[in-house]
């Protein structure tokens, strides 16, 4: 069985260099101020005096011998603490699965919470946009940019329309192109207009509902009274809904 020979470097640290069963290897011993110091080297060829001591075990030398001692050319970097030598080359694999046991329970907290945070955000985006249908509804109607019967009183526009009130692109729109297109905030909006004429009154229903299980949670409902209603079972809101309080 091999054995390591200890060697005192600097700070009284044991370096152990290597095992008796390599094939070669040789003794001094060097005093210093009552104190004996004894270092390894190998006559192997590879790890020569001059190329394998220890950082330490060098200054240890150099300060018990002067600033001579062995070339420093391709002095190598090992553990000098304890009896056998160590050498660190990264995580061990439980150290990596505590690390991914943690991560893994920060995601359990979290996710869950960032996952309500936007279907809340997304909720709130909708209502906004309701709004701002609302809005653009009465000022389209009062500007009669459409007036189906021609009897003055002006009609609800569609989405496409709110955005582009005369059609040609000469006045601005009264609500933003991506709205226009029928979705935000992870909401589908369906409007539907009635034209008047003929003893009909004018009207429009609007729906707001969310386009996944993650995107929200509440459906909305909206008509010409401007009353933003809602379902939080999943159906479809209507004009018999929960009004927002």
């Amino acid at each position: 069985m091999s054995e390591a020979f200890e060697i005192w470097g600097a700070r009284d640290k044991f370096c152990h260099f290597a095992p008796r069963s390599v094939a070669g290897f040789g003794v001094s011993f060097h005093t210093s101020a009552g104190e004996q110091r004894r270092k390894l080297f190998l006559l192997n060829g590879l790890c020569l005096d001059n190329l394998c001591w220890h950082k330490d075990c060098l200054r240890g030398w150099q300060q018990l011998n002067g600033n001579g001692g062995p070339a420093t050319g391709l002095v190598t970097e090992r553990s000098t603490e304890g009896r056998h030598m160590k050498k660190n080359l990264g995580f061990t694999l439980i150290e990596l699965m505590i690390v991914v046991a943690i991560i893994a329970i920060i995601a359990a907290i979290a996710i869950p919470s960032l996952l309500r945070s936007r279907m809340s955000a997304n909720e709130a985006g909708a209502i906004g946009s309701l709004r701002t249908i609302s809005a653009g509804e009465i000022s389209f109607q009062a500007a009669a940019y459409k007036d189906t019967a021609g009897d003055g009183v002006g009609d609800y526009g569609t989405l496409a329309e709110l955005e582009d009130p005369d059609g040609v692109g000469g006045v601005p729109g009264f609500i933003d192109e991506v709205l226009a297109a029928g979705s935000k905030h992870g909401y589908a909006f369906t409007l539907v207009t009635v034209d008047g004429g003929g003893g009909a009154v004018p009207s429009y229903t609007c729906n707001a509902d969310p386009q996944s299980p993650q995107s929200g949670r509440r459906t909305f409902f909206m008509n010409e009274s401007g009353v933003i209603r809602f379902e939080n079972t999943g159906a479809a809101a209507t004009a018999t809904s929960t009004p927002l309080g």
